[in-house]
């Protein structure tokens, strides 16, 4: 049973980076404190939203992960999927250009977990200036599809942006929201209005689709999730 006067102190002091992998999280291949340093910043700002501790809230949010980096000798590229397996010739979180990659695939698993398609996200990013559109991302009311552009980060490609503009997969919803979903954790979004209107999106995207077991809603006060959470670890 865990030390109630413990658990109240991991609630409410924040503990500025994990001493060991967050709860419910297993990995395999990874250094773990490379993995953990990937993942302090998505706790931080899920924890931000729900008001749940940081070690808590990637298990109470997307439930067990298992992360499995498999390397091998040869070639030179790095990918990772949203079963959160990773394959390459070296440990990518070493590289800076990588830096939030499974932050962009925990995103993958977030919208997964709405079962949203295109037609239930349908947004639309973009402003006026005097009279011109800008458009951001999302549907464009001027040409009347998708498109994508990398308007709201500091600059185009890595490590805004997991996929090169010549990707096949870059002109899609999926990684659009993917890399907002990621920049948005690790707050890379641009200084300007198209920045603000993506943070703005994926904010109140996440507020309104995070996926919590219904006796730890949001709108409980903290020492109530405290007191929940005594009873399922007794």
């Amino acid at each position: 049973m865990i030390n109630f006067i413990l658990a109240l102190s991991l609630l409410f002091s924040p503990i500025g980076s994990f001493a060991s992998l967050p709860y419910g999280v297993t990995a395999e291949g990874f250094n773990e404190e490379t993995l953990k340093s990937e993942l302090w910043p998505l706790a931080e700002k899920l924890s931000e939203v729900t008001g749940i501790n940081e070690y808590y809230v990637l298990n109470e949010v997307f439930g067990e992960l298992h992360f499995r980096q498999v390397v091998y000798e040869t070639g030179w590229n790095y990918n990772c999927y949203a079963d959160l397996v990773c394959y390459g010739p070296y440990d990518f979180l070493t590289n800076p250009l990588a830096k939030g990659l499974l932050i962009h695939e925990l995103g993958h698993r977030f919208m997964n977990n709405t079962g949203y398609v295109w037609e239930d996200m349908a947004y639309s990013l973009g402003y006026y200036e005097g009279d011109t559109y800008i458009h951001v991302s999302g549907f464009n009311p001027v040409t009347y599809r998708f498109e994508r552009t990398p308007r709201g980060y500091p600059l185009q490609g890595a490590p805004y942006e997991q996929h090169g503009c010549l990707s096949p997969y870059y002109h899609t919803y999926q990684e659009d929201f993917a890399d907002m979903f990621m920049n948005w954790a690790l707050g890379g979004f641009s200084d300007d209005e198209a920045g603000r209107l993506r943070y703005e999106f994926m904010d109140q995207f996440v507020r309104d689709n995070i996926d919590l077991p219904t006796d730890l809603q949001i709108d409980k006060h903290p020492y109530e999730r405290l007191l929940i959470w005594k009873e399922q670890i007794q």
